[in-house]
């Protein structure tokens, strides 16, 4: 168990409205630890070997977006040195 980050490079033309972690005991909200322009930073002190957990984040979509515009998120989560492969810490949509 390490401290670890989850960094989500945010679309553009969109903010931050609220992030959530959802473990075996519910809904739980969390603050980020760092943000920026394009950018948000949430740190954990940890997760045991064996248990999950999801993580889902509320955008606003500026009104004045370009219509039909592509609107990308990226989650990269730190790779810690024990791990074997840190290929599936990115994830797009």
């Amino acid at each position: 168990m390490g401290t670890f980050r989850i960094t989500d490079t945010l679309p553009v033309s969109t903010t931050l409205i609220a992030a959530w972690r959802y473990d075996q005991y519910g809904q739980h909200p969390v603050t980020p630890t760092l943000s920026g322009d394009g950018y948000v930073v949430w740190e954990f002190s940890g997760l045991d070997n064996g248990y999950n957990e999801d993580f889902e984040i509320a955008l606003a979509v500026d009104p004045n977006a370009t219509p039909g515009a592509l609107l990308v998120n990226t989650a990269e989560i730190t790779c810690l040195p024990d791990e074997q492969t840190c290929d599936d810490n990115v994830a797009s949509w």
